[in-house]
């Protein structure tokens, strides 16, 4: 059975990989990116939620 929760936390994991793959995209056609701030400061809270 799935429950509210469960649907709540599928919806947020598809959220951080569609953001982990757009900031992954960017960050490859922008080789000047430093990645390491742009990824923690857009990606962790993300995670932070599931």
């Amino acid at each position: 059975m799935t429950t509210d929760t469960d649907i709540v936390h599928q919806e947020l994991l598809e959220e951080a990989q569609t953001h982990l793959g757009q900031l992954l995209h960017f960050a490859a056609q922008k080789p000047d990116l430093d990645l390491k701030n742009e990824f923690i400061s857009r990606t962790v809270p993300l995670l932070h939620k599931i």
